[in-house]
């Protein structure tokens, strides 16, 4: 059956994960990473480069560094000594705007021109100690994990209203009019943070609106910060204070009133936008003041590449011709079978996979009680219907999880490691809502009044057609017969957001609702296309609220709650795919990361990787 593509990479949700009661954010240091045996540069200036020749045969400088876990032990890691220069070619959609108060601001032209408070230290992600597979935006991951770079240095946690942020000095605005390189401090960070929350179109307005979790953001002085929520409601806003909210000149925008044209584009990151064509790519040059050295290098100043191209291209058989020509470096596939088919002509193509951020659902209205799916029988038997064993196998070709909501089985998070449940584990009926067991439907549907089942709407987009059809099929043998309304995404979106379908739609929903961000599972709420209220998750919920910034008291209502909220099946969930990252040979210091677990670290990693010139060349010719 021919497949539809899934073509987003990760969604954006805003949230978040941890918490504490004290966090410090430190510059990397020779303890971090530190050089054993085999050269290094010796200071942070960059090298000059040469041009490979035909002749030119690579050669590899292997280094051992020391690498301190999480737990402070210090292990040993041979690796390749970085080189500077070159250009990294990486692909994305076409961004819809570029001043982050238009909406949620990560992924487009600013996310390697602009930094947050906080990133999270890249020494034990893939490339470093592997502890952490940094694919997820959690948005605030575990604490011990933050601290790796930012604009905060530090932060103090007053109490469950109050977070302190000190921010660091020396960090200086991209050299550009009419900023012209002065140094960051506090009260560009009040400044940002204000103009985000004010921005009618931003997410902070509309997603976490002021006047329900926040009290107020005032810089003290010149390099201390005060952030202060409403009763119960820290948590949140600390999430997006230190991981979703650039910080802004405010030059550029008492001038320029907005960044929305990429000229005007200034901040403090490791890139500096010098070209943006519209459906077209972006250029970033490197940024020669950028502050922060490479924490498994401490010697060595970032960024590595000279530039950064973005090309802004969706069509997969373009991508894949870029990936096998070698015209793009990096990139995403959401297809096993695209990934089979460039290995098969790119044998030395390097991948890794991991859990789409969403997953495809069908959302059933729920507030009236007149309808077959009211009572929980009918939603078991709808489950067991659908033959979620084989749609793995044979659609997604075993790529895939059964169970990836309300948390996904991302082990190596702890937050998730914590309140994640297997499937094995579950209670047997809740098991059996991920098997096939039409028999036991038809007698659930007996037991419910619909021994003949029943007549539903069903509506959905173009590009669901091919599932939807296959639990179209599931359930029509156990008499459910259902009839695909296909929309286009404007009517769509209009329709589910605006909870005006009258019985079944295609939903969706974000595998990582983590316990800082419960709104995508309670009553109300975006995801909650059915209109679903219960009062055992709302309770949670409220549990979860008074744990202000307590980890562990934050954790334990989910996982309580996670087998409760599976049983009820308010969702149908329909197996969570792998997606896939890939990557060339030549781009090294880099192993198929996608974010630095926060939101605006999406492809944070441009600053870390570096190029092999000279092997690119001997592949390519190029």
């Amino acid at each position: 059956m021919k497949r539809r593509v899934l073509l987003t990479l990760v969604a954006c949700t805003i949230i978040a994960s941890l918490v504490f009661t004290s966090c410090q954010g430190q510059t990397a240091s020779p303890s971090e990473g530190t050089t054993v045996s085999g050269k290094t540069t010796a200071t942070g200036t960059t090298p000059s480069t040469t041009k490979p020749t035909a002749t030119t045969t690579p050669s590899v400088d292997m280094v051992t560094v020391a690498l301190k876990k999480r737990d402070g032990t210090t292990i040993q890691k041979t690796v390749e000594k970085p080189q500077y220069g070159g250009t990294i070619v990486t692909y994305s959609s076409n961004p819809l705007y570029i001043d982050g108060i238009y909406g949620l601001n990560y992924g487009g032209p600013c996310k390697w021109t602009m930094e947050t408070l906080n990133e999270d230290k890249w020494i034990w992600g893939p490339s470093g100690t592997k502890e952490f597979q940094f694919m997820w935006n959690i948005m605030t991951p575990p604490f011990d994990a933050m601290g790796g770079g930012g604009l905060a240095e530090s932060w103090e946690i007053v109490n469950n209203e109050t977070v302190i942020f000190h921010i660091r000095k020396g960090i200086r605005f991209q050299n550009k009019a009419p900023v012209n390189g002065r140094e960051v401090n506090a009260y560009d960070v009040e400044f940002s943070l204000l103009r985000y929350w004010n921005a009618p179109k931003s997410y902070h307005y509309s997603g976490v609106p002021w006047s329900v979790f926040m009290e107020s953001i005032k810089a003290i002085d010149k390099w201390t910060l005060e952030v202060k929520s409403k009763p119960g409601k820290i948590l949140i806003p600390f999430t997006m204070v230190t991981g979703a909210s650039y910080v802004y000149p405010r030059e550029v925008i008492d001038k320029f009133t907005d960044m929305n044209d990429w000229k005007n584009v200034c901040g403090t990151g490791p890139y500096i936008l010098t070209d943006f064509v519209a459906n077209g790519s972006a250029t970033y040059k490197k940024n020669p003041d950028y502050w922060m050295n490479d924490p498994m290098f401490p010697g060595n100043r970032l960024p590595y590449a000279d530039q950064i191209k973005e090309l802004y291209i969706t069509d997969r058989s373009t991508i894949i011709a870029a990936m096998r020509t070698g015209k793009i470096d990096q990139g995403g596939l959401s297809l096993w079978d695209d990934v089979q088919a460039l290995l098969k002509t790119n044998p030395e193509t390097k991948y890794t996979s991991y859990i789409a951020a969403t997953a495809t659902t069908i959302d059933m209205k729920l507030d009236n009680p007149a309808l077959p799916w009211y009572d929980k029988k009918v939603r078991h038997a709808m489950f067991m219907a659908i033959n979620h064993p084989e749609i793995k196998k044979s659609y997604y070709k075993n790529q895939a999880e059964l169970v990836a909501w309300p948390v996904a089985p991302v082990g190596d998070i702890d937050i998730f490691g914590d309140m994640y449940t297997p499937l094995e584990k579950l209670p047997e009926s809740t098991q059996k809502l991920f098997g096939y067991y039409p028999d036991e439907a038809k007698k659930l549907l007996t037991e419910a009044g619909y021994a003949k089942g029943f007549k539903a709407e069903l509506i959905c987009l173009e590009s669901d057609v091919d599932l939807m059809s296959i639990v179209k099929a599931d359930l029509a043998k156990v008499g459910i017969e259902l009839d695909l309304q296909v929309k286009e995404p404007g009517t769509y979106n209009a329709i589910a957001y605006g909870r005006t379908f009258q019985q079944l739609i295609r939903g969706t929903i974000d595998c990582t609702v983590e316990f800082s961000y419960w709104p995508r599972l309670g009553a109300g709420v975006s995801q909650n296309f059915g209109n679903f209220n219960d009062p055992v998750i709302e309770a949670a919920r409220a549990k979860a609220n008074l744990a202000g910034l307590d980890q562990q008291a934050l954790t334990r209502p989910m996982k309580e709650v996670f087998p409760y909220v599976l049983d009820q099946a308010y969702k149908i969930t329909l197996t969570s795919p792998y997606i896939y990252v890939i990557w060339h040979p030549w781009l090294k210091g880099y192993n198929g990361s996608i974010f630095c677990m926060q939101l605006n670290t999406f492809k944070g990693w441009v600053k870390y990787a570096w190029v092999d010139q000279n092997l690119k060349y001997k592949m390519t010719g190029q």
